[in-house]
């Protein structure tokens, strides 16, 4: 429905139309948390919104094979079955890549930042919408930087590889996911980092 999705765009305070659920034109509300409500008057262009969204996640499909490493290191678990101690196994749903301490973290494409917070069993998390359900999951990562609702570009500074210790190294995990599936990173990630730039392109990262 239109107010579910404007909702997931907006955030808080909530728009609601003042026809029905599902209707794109018309006279709006901002709904303050405590229940107040103040006209909106808005024509909103769904259709242009829904196209920006496919155009995203068209660009980050075609990307496939090519996509920028978060962080220079070296991946140290792969998606799927790893081998544990004492003959056991791990089901991994993503790859840690093990980086030096005060590294950059980038965001490897396009997107809106949905989530950037600790996680339990994560650590510190950001999540990035790259349009049609498509996601990224960068956990493990310091001062984050971006906020929630925030654009960020391909290259931007997410935050820094945590302090590893006497080892000066710590794992960033990386997830992909799609429609809610975990897609393995190593199949989608090229050899280039995502604060290059790529041939022809001209970008200032953070």
């Amino acid at each position: 429905p239109l107010s579910q999705l404007l909702e997931a765009a907006t955030g808080n305070p909530k728009i609601k139309p003042s026809c029905h659920t599902d209707c794109a034109f018309g006279t709006y509300f901002l709904v303050s948390p405590d229940k107040k409500v103040y006209p909106f008057p808005q024509v909103l262009d769904i259709e242009a919104l829904f196209s920006g969204m496919n155009q995203l996640a068209r660009k980050f499909a075609s990307r496939k094979g090519r996509l920028p490493r978060p962080v220079d290191g070296r991946i140290t678990d792969h998606f799927g079955r790893n081998p544990g101690l004492f003959g056991t196994y791990t089901q991994r749903q993503g790859i840690s890549i093990l980086a030096r301490s005060g590294s950059s973290v980038r965001a490897i494409a396009d997107g809106e930042v949905l989530f950037a917070n600790w996680l339990k069993g994560y650590g510190n998390v950001i999540i990035i919408n790259h349009g049609k359900r498509y996601y990224t999951l960068t956990a493990g990562i310091t001062r984050i930087k971006p906020k929630v609702g925030q654009w960020v570009h391909r290259g931007d500074l997410l935050g820094l590889v945590p302090d590893g210790g006497k080892k000066g190294k710590k794992g960033i995990y990386l997830e992909i996911r799609y429609r809610g599936k975990a897609l393995d990173p190593g199949i989608w990630l090229g050899t280039t980092l995502a604060a290059q730039t790529e041939p022809g392109e001209k970008k200032d990262v953070q």
